[in-house]
């Protein structure tokens, strides 16, 4: 015996709108136009440069710290 259920045409009609509401939500905005995305992504690339650079540079000024500081300790050569 098989069943089978009657829906409304306006109940299936508000499911599939539902469903196109949420999977048109989901979907990603669309982006600005190609060179703003280019400009945005040069600017985050800079500034992981900038990052990458200064890091860098506090390391090389640590290092010649503790070589100035070593050579002022005038240990005697082995």
């Amino acid at each position: 015996m098989e069943l089978q259920m009657e829906v409304p045409q306006e109940a299936q009609h508000d499911a599939l709108e539902s469903a196109n509401d949420s999977a048109r939500s989901k979907r990603r905005r669309p982006s600005r136009d190609s060179a703003s995305n280019h400009l945005r992504y040069k600017r985050r690339m800079h500034a992981m440069i900038n990052i990458f650079e200064n890091s860098n540079e506090s390391r090389r000024s640590n290092a010649n710290n503790l070589t100035e500081q070593l050579m002022r300790l005038e240990l005697p050569l082995p």
